[in-house]
């Protein structure tokens, strides 16, 4: 008898072919299959009972709908081909679907021997789960079947497999170096070089073509097996830049629903770990989170998170860029805002060195971002002002950063490097800060007035022998 004569091709147009006298028709997903009773009631207990439920005397024929059938009609036609003892090509895409659907229809060794769970459990074991890449390709087809196979542990044995994978040959391809967001963003992902010692790190591209949802739960395997915190921040910043969400450059400005949640569950997946997760990758979220509008949870946490590191970021970690009008420019809105939140959380302890290291970074990032002709006065001096006055012993650095920018910003008036200079303590101001300002053209004349008084003081205060500040 062949199969061919016995089931309908997977066509919608439901063509009939009744040779051989099919004495079951099922509907799976639109498909109509003919079939006959015997060689499903031998292998399946649920086709059995729908079939005896169905049948009357008054018809030789029964007919049924399998409503919500895992793996769909593509599953059904292996089920059927099974149950018709032909043989059947399992591969890592169909093997989860099948097994969802042979363990919906109750097919185990108890009901017949050499069943279908039993088959393709074996196929799943022994070389599905063993595969890196078909481990991946096994949880990129639970999507299609998720309720399904997270109940069954499918999905936690395929996420099992490739954390293992990953743990034994991590090394590798493992970064050199943390891998800056600033860069992940602006690169292709054919671009991205991870290390030397590695062609491509394919494996990366790999974990890419997985669900939010399941690469999130693979990131929790990864740290219950006790994988590097900076290992899985790097895979997460790596599977981030697939969607970007609200930091591509060339954006509409109009974001979605999916790149909302996206970038919350990227934020909640980090690393709990203090200065695993770069201050700059958080403050990229920021940023974007704040664009995407996303909730004000998942904001709280960020705010927090980069608070509880900010005294110990680089400068290269405060240089977020945000796309306008075509064109990139530095998020000084954003580190305004961060920096406003960690004077505010440290305010009630006296922690002189960590508010001095703030400071002392803030004054280099003024300057450098200086450089920047689209950055105004008034938001310049906002920054400036945002830490306490005494988290500055030495304001040497804030003057080389308002002298950066005056030298960028040549069309300044008079009077507004006048105001420009007001947020500048210049008794607070080495002696060889001092005699620079002094000889500086580019500063206002009451302004060097003040300087060389204070010249005069430290003058006068070397030759009583006293201190600078006494």
């Amino acid at each position: 008898m062949a199969f061919e004569a016995s089931i309908i091709s997977l066509h919608t147009n439901r063509k009939r072919m009744s040779y051989l006298h099919p004495e079951v028709m099922i509907e799976v997903e639109d498909v109509i299959f003919y079939l006959h009773k015997i060689p499903l009631i031998t292998r399946s207990p649920i086709l059995r009972n729908l079939i005896h439920a169905h049948s009357t005397e008054e018809s030789d024929t029964c007919a049924f709908a399998l409503d919500g059938f895992p793996g769909g009609a593509r599953s059904f036609e292996l089920v059927v081909k099974f149950c018709y003892g032909r043989k059947i090509e399992l591969t890592s895409v169909n093997v989860v679907p099948l097994l969802c659907a042979a363990f919906y229809l109750h097919m185990t060794e108890k009901y017949s021997k050499d069943n279908l769970i039993a088959q393709t459990e074996i196929f799943f074991s022994n070389k599905v789960l063993p595969s890196w890449t078909e481990s991946i390709e096994a949880l990129v087809s639970c999507e299609d079947v998720f309720n399904q196979a997270e109940e069954l542990g499918f999905i936690s044995r395929c996420l099992d497999s490739v954390a293992e994978y990953m743990m034994k040959n991590c090394e590798l391809s493992y970064p050199e170096k943390e891998l800056l967001w600033s860069e992940i963003r602006c690169m292709s992902l054919t671009h991205l070089e991870l290390t030397e010692s590695s062609t491509s790190c394919w494996w990366f591209d790999d974990l890419c073509s997985l669900s939010i949802d399941l690469f999130r739960r693979l990131t929790c395997v990864m740290e219950e097996k006790g994988h590097d915190p900076l290992f899985i921040f790097n895979v997460i910043m790596y599977y981030a830049r697939k969607y970007n969400p609200g930091l591509d450059p060339d954006s509409s400005g109009i974001w979605s629903y999916e790149e909302r949640f996206v970038l919350e569950q990227i934020v909640y997946m980090l690393p709990a770990e203090k200065g695993v997760t770069s201050t700059n990758f958080l403050l990229s979220m920021l940023s974007a989170g704040t664009m995407l509008n996303v909730s004000p949870a998942c904001i709280y946490i960020i705010e927090r998170r980069i608070g509880a590191q900010l005294d110990e970021s680089t400068l290269e970690d405060l240089l977020v860029l945000v796309p306008i009008f075509g064109d990139t420019t530095y998020n000084t809105q954003v580190i305004k805002s961060i920096i406003e939140n960690f004077v505010k959380e440290n305010s009630h302890v006296e922690n002189v060195p960590r508010n001095t290291a703030m400071a002392k970074l803030l004054d280099r990032y003024l300057a450098y971002v200086a450089a920047d002709a689209s950055l105004n006065m008034e938001m310049f001096l906002s920054l400036a002002a945002v830490v306490p006055r005494n988290a500055r012993p030495c304001h040497d650095d804030l003057y080389r950063a308002i002298n950066c920018f005056m030298e960028y910003h040549p069309w300044l008036s008079e009077q507004e490097k006048i105001k420009l200079c007001q947020v500048l303590d210049i008794k607070m101001m080495s002696e060889d800060a001092c005699n620079d300002a002094s000889e500086n053209g580019e500063l206002p004349f009451l302004v060097k007035l003040k300087v060389i008084f204070n010249q005069f003081l430290h003058f006068r205060r070397s030759l009583a022998g006293l201190e600078p500040n006494e």
